[in-house]
């Protein structure tokens, strides 16, 4: 089995090209994973990035490629599949709409239903499939229209994402979860120092007092976001320090 991984910044989605069909463990753990198996391009595609599923991806292919197709090139192989489906539409509405007149045709014009006579039964019968097959035409028509408009709202769609400003503000997101990550990174840092601090302490006096330093690591905490989101209108620092946060909080009080 060989994979080939891929990553497309346009988009944000990660592909896997598998040269064979996965077996039941594997192909748990993609769909797991969050990927979806498109058939028409024969490959799983997540709908984003995230740690994991690139983690997954490299575990299986080694290592993930650029994507070589862009994004408008996947998008006119999309509207080429849509231009089919309209075609095959149109043909089917064009056959429904010829039945209808094939029994149109063998009914004179103006011509009722005769009620009490022979006929009765196969009239009703030809109004039947006049109608059935006039409002199947009806639908195969709208849904070559549909189908219409998704060709040209993917086209639309690509040439949109490919604007500079769009990709502009892509990476302005993207920055903006990076340093998001960070944040929890280093507040997660934070308390994993804390709480190796508490659980080494051999006095057991201190650590009768672990629930106080969880309460100063919280004041700590809310305390240095508020100040990192003054930094932009103010240079003053904390005004409380972190060991004499701590030190208040360690206090066991009456």
């Amino acid at each position: 089995m060989i994979y080939t991984a891929t990553y497309s910044p346009e988009d944000n989605k990660l592909r896997l090209y598998p040269s064979a069909r996965l077996d039941a463990e594997t192909y748990g753990r993609v769909k797991a994973a969050g990927f979806i198996w498109a058939p028409k391009q024969d490959l799983f595609v997540a709908p984003m990035w995230t740690p994991s599923r690139e983690d997954l991806l490299i575990e299986l292919a080694g290592e993930i490629e650029d994507e070589d197709r862009s994004l408008v090139d996947r998008a006119e192989e999309r509207a080429d599949r849509f231009s089919d489906y309209k075609e095959s539409r149109i043909e089917d509405a064009q056959r429904a709409h010829d039945a209808v007149h094939r029994i149109a045709d063998n009914i004179p014009f103006g011509q009722p239903i005769l009620v009490g006579h022979h006929s009765e039964r196969h009239a009703r019968k030809d109004a039947e499939r006049i109608e059935n097959g006039m409002r199947k035409t009806v639908q195969m028509w709208q849904t070559a229209r549909y189908w219409e408009q998704r060709a040209a709202g993917a086209i639309h769609h690509a040439k949109y994402k490919a604007l500079p400003g769009v990709r502009h503000r892509r990476i302005k997101g993207l920055e903006a979860d990076k340093r998001k990550q960070e944040r929890n990174k280093q507040e997660a840092e934070m308390w994993l120092k804390l709480w190796t601090e508490c659980a080494n302490e051999q006095d057991k006096e201190h650590r009768r007092r672990l629930p106080f330093a969880s309460l100063a690591c919280a004041i700590y905490t809310c305390h240095a976001r508020k100040a990192t989101a003054k930094t932009f209108s103010t240079p003053r620092a904390p005004t409380t320090p972190y060991k004499a946060v701590i030190r208040i909080s360690m206090h066991p009080g009456p």
